[in-house]
């Protein structure tokens, strides 16, 4: 992919074991299960894991990521539950911020999300 790719820009992928079934396009935890509501993330699923796999995780660059709410480019995002991303109120901590435009993928709402380098 072309350093200057707004849309997917994976820089660092880590692997772990997914402790459930993890959708693609969705916020992991430290432990492998999907994020829940205002929970640090690991990083973002790009495929499909089975519980037991060594998943690999998008922990640093740009991820596609399945959303709760509607959000807009610049807007800060924290977890949902499910994995699936909203946008950062109060003290949940930001686990990116939405880069770009909203994507209709397969009837899910998702956007482009640029992960905050803080997680490590």
């Amino acid at each position: 992919m072309p350093i200057n790719n707004l849309t997917y820009d994976p820089l660092l992928t880590v692997t772990i074991k997914a402790g459930e079934d993890l959708p693609a396009n969705r916020f992991v935890d430290y432990t492998g299960n999907l994020c829940s509501a205002a929970e640090a993330a690991l990083g973002a699923t790009e495929i499909a894991w089975n519980n037991g796999d060594t998943a690999s995780i998008i922990a640093q660059g740009i991820a596609i990521v399945e959303t709760a709410d509607d959000l807009y480019a610049g807007d800060p995002v924290c977890t949902g539950t499910g994995g699936k991303a909203i946008g950062q109120s109060g003290t949940n901590p930001v686990v990116g911020r939405a880069r770009g435009i909203f994507l209709w993928v397969i009837s899910l709402k998702t956007f482009i999300l640029k992960f905050i380098s803080n997680n490590y």
